[in-house]
């Protein structure tokens, strides 16, 4: 795969302009612009009546995982790591009733820390996708989704850090060939060049929710795979420069109860080697206890 180069005068500020167009008829482009606001907002809405119908039966869960040391593990480390939060759907179960997840709650409430921190000035931020498990009402996945994945977390990394955290450097080194814009490794390249220049001064979580329902889709593999393989890259570039800030990679499952093994499984099975990576399991007992595997 070939790195993306300053193939014209244009940032990439001005590129990503073309690249994400509000007016375009295709439903998965036109709610990118803002797309990350609009589900965290949705997953925040939503939580209240969550909150009351679990606290109801036993207690809502998300609070003990954010208090637990399997979350400090990963969450308080400033290394690179790959975290695989899985569940089975008794765990999950109020995803039917309110379109909603534990998961989903857990993931909105460490990405809305992370970015509160960055408006402060602290060195942290967060990228989302697939909140709420994609089920918010007025979402339609119309285009392939792999390609929607990484235009939003291209769009969020320029917009919300790296605007901000070095707007000469980035925009001037690199810019977007939109004649590629439907090209999902040249999207996953830029992306990585995206997150090396802004690892300089930002470290980055990337929270994909309810990654198994869209897991075997076309194109996912070779986005999950890139993302991990940026993860790995980044925790050699962080041994050969301790300035350089983490990135991490959050999914949250589950697939369907009882069903086959995730492709996600798979890759990090495969990936077992990196000593950062993290597997918190939900289980459904009746304590709703949960270990790290």
């Amino acid at each position: 795969m070939s790195s993306p180069k300053s193939t014209s005068e244009k940032g990439v500020w001005d590129t990503m302009q073309e690249l994400i167009l509000l007016d375009n008829p295709r439903a998965d482009i036109q709610w990118l612009h803002g797309r990350d606001d609009q589900d965290l907002q949705w997953v925040g809405d939503k939580e209240v009546n969550l909150y009351h119908a679990s606290h109801e039966v036993h207690g809502p869960l998300w609070p003990q995982i954010l208090a637990s040391r399997e979350v400090a593990a990963w969450e308080q480390v400033r290394k690179s790591c790959i975290v695989l939060i899985d569940c089975d759907m008794e765990s999950n179960y109020l995803w039917e009733n309110f379109q909603l997840s534990q998961l989903s709650v857990l993931c909105r409430r460490l990405a809305q820390q992370k970015r509160r921190d960055f408006l402060a000035g602290k060195p942290f931020g967060s990228l989302v996708f697939f909140m709420g498990g994609t089920e918010h009402p007025e979402r339609s996945e119309s285009g392939i989704v792999a390609l929607t994945m990484m235009t939003s977390l291209i769009y969020q990394v320029v917009e919300r850090y790296a605007r901000k955290c070095c707007p000469d450097e980035a925009g001037n080194v690199l810019a977007f060939e939109s004649s590629k814009k439907h090209d999902i490794e040249y999207l996953c390249g830029f992306f990585r060049e995206l997150v090396r220049k802004v690892s300089w001064k930002v470290e980055l979580t990337c929270f994909i929710d309810f990654v198994g329902r869209h897991d075997t889709e076309d194109g996912m593999e070779i986005v999950i795979d890139n993302l991990i393989r940026l993860v790995e890259d980044q925790g050699e570039i962080e041994k050969q420069n301790p300035k350089r800030k983490a990135f991490k990679l959050v999914f949250t499952g589950p697939g369907p109860r009882g069903g086959p093994r995730l492709r996600i499984h798979n890759l990090l099975y495969e990936k077992r080697h990196i000593a950062a990576s993290h597997y918190l399991r939900l289980g459904a007992d009746k304590d709703r206890s949960f270990s790290m595997t």
